[in-house]
């Protein structure tokens, strides 16, 4: 005789491995001998470069990620990050201009101009189109 087992799936898991509210609005990087908190408001862009991301903030900063930048999407689950190229990833809400010409490219506040992959453009196009209509920002769209 076959019974279902009665036991909730979440308690398998432990309780580190479970979302916290400081997960969900910080990033954890290693820096030397102690862990630093990014809040995901104050990335601006990551960017790949091979096994390692440069992670850029609204101060300016730069910081090195050891891990790559698959495996750091997969941690930014705010929608208000889009993959906009194999090697970038940006903060919409610090997009300054877009550009969906020839070649296509976003500018975003205080850093140069990003390109947009062909393969992504459409996705990217209906990213920035959701996420202006639904921010009603200042956005200058060429």
């Amino acid at each position: 005789m076959l019974t279902a087992c009665q036991v909730p799936v979440i308690s398998l898991l432990s309780s580190q491995s479970l979302a916290s509210p400081s997960a969900a609005t910080c990033l954890e990087l290693p820096l030397g001998n102690q862990l630093i908190r990014l809040a995901l408001a104050d990335i601006v862009r990551l960017e790949g470069a091979g096994n390692y991301t440069y992670i850029y903030t609204r101060d300016q900063r730069r910081y090195l990620s050891s891990k790559t930048l698959k495996r750091l999407e997969l941690l930014l689950t705010d929608p208000v990050f889009c993959r906009v190229h194999k090697s970038s990833i940006i903060n919409l809400a610090y997009l300054t201009e877009v550009n969906f010409g020839p070649a296509p490219h976003l500018c975003l506040a205080g850093s140069q101009p990003i390109a947009v992959s062909r393969r992504r453009l459409a996705s990217t196009r209906r990213r920035v189109k959701k996420y202006h209509h639904q921010a009603n920002g200042r956005l200058v769209v060429a």
